[in-house]
């Protein structure tokens, strides 16, 4: 065993002293884990960096895969120490550019904070809920497939009634095409393998009854319509209750943290002055709206 491979270990060991030993959780959290050049690196930022880390799957009990883990993350540390080292010695905080993407970085982690701490239900997602979930979406997990698709992307303004009503009688990519065509529709068109936890949770009804050859219309993004055009589905290897319960609770999670945001934000912008100077008004033109991070949190249910 080399000498960096024993630190490790070291470090792996006195984490778990600290998590459970007699003296006080912030105590422990302030515990020195490695120096960096006489630079600390503590079992906070270690616990911090392992909880942003993918959740394990439900009564797995691999001490070596929590240990391996937990190395890791204390070399990315290190790593990422050195790197951070490098740029105080250059004087890059005192950088234009640098300065406001710290300023951009201090004002995201005050809004993530104030939402966690003041917004998000302090509630557990039951396990009755998880279970509903997991059996209102067989497609996801019991019968799971996974659906080749060409997708055809164009501007939203095009998807008039006349071609929402040609598209019915669409019944393969080939007609699709030819459709586009007829319209002189300009299009990009991208070809794509999709497993059903990455398609849109509103169009999952829709795709477990669907067909090759079927056209989904896609939700509208950036002005652009999308429409998905299946050209293959093939069956995928179900996913037990027990793996999928940890991705479904922070799935919900997700969901339910975002809708408290979402309310709050409404309630306060109805008595908030908002002055936008010089650009429209993003209330009357949504693509231009800078969403606050919990709406861009992952939906993704599976990795």
């Amino acid at each position: 065993m080399n000498d960096h491979h024993r630190c490790l270990l070291t470090c792996l060991a006195f984490l778990g002293l600290t998590a459970c030993g007699s003296r006080s959780h912030e105590g422990a959290s302030s515990q020195v884990v490695v120096l960096v050049n006489g630079q600390p690196i503590t079992a906070a930022q270690v616990e911090q960096a392992l909880r942003s880390e993918e959740p394990p799957a439900s009564g797995a009990d691999d001490a070596s895969g929590a240990d391996e883990t937990t190395a890791q993350v204390v070399e990315s540390l290190v790593n990422e120490q050195l790197l951070v080292q490098g740029a105080l010695e250059q004087h890059l905080e005192l950088d234009p550019v640098v300065a406001q993407a710290l300023e951009n970085a201090r004002r995201e982690v005050l809004a993530r904070f104030f939402a966690e701490m003041n917004l998000y239900p302090k509630e557990t997602i039951s396990t009755a809920e998880v279970r509903s979930f997991y059996a209102a979406h067989p497609i996801l997990f019991v019968d799971r497939k996974r659906f080749t698709l060409r997708n055809y992307s164009f501007e939203a303004i095009e998807l008039d009634q006349r071609l929402r009503s040609e598209l019915e009688d669409v019944h393969s990519d080939h007609d699709l095409h030819n459709l586009l065509d007829k319209y002189d529709i300009k299009y990009t068109a991208q070809t794509e393998s999709m497993s059903a936890d990455q398609l849109p949770l509103d169009k999952l009804s829709e795709f477990e009854h669907a067909s090759v050859g079927d056209v989904m219309i896609a939700t509208r993004s950036g002005g652009n319509a999308v429409l998905m055009s299946i050209t293959g589905i093939q069956g995928d290897s179900p996913i037990s209750f027990d793996r999928a319960k940890p991705y479904i609770e922070s799935y919900l999670s997700n969901v339910r943290n975002r809708k408290a945001v979402s309310q709050y934000l409404e309630k306060v912008k109805a008595s908030a002055q908002v002055i936008y100077a010089h650009a429209p008004d993003p209330r009357h033109d949504p693509g231009q709206i800078a969403v606050l991070s919990a709406e861009s949190m992952p939906t993704g249910l599976m990795p």
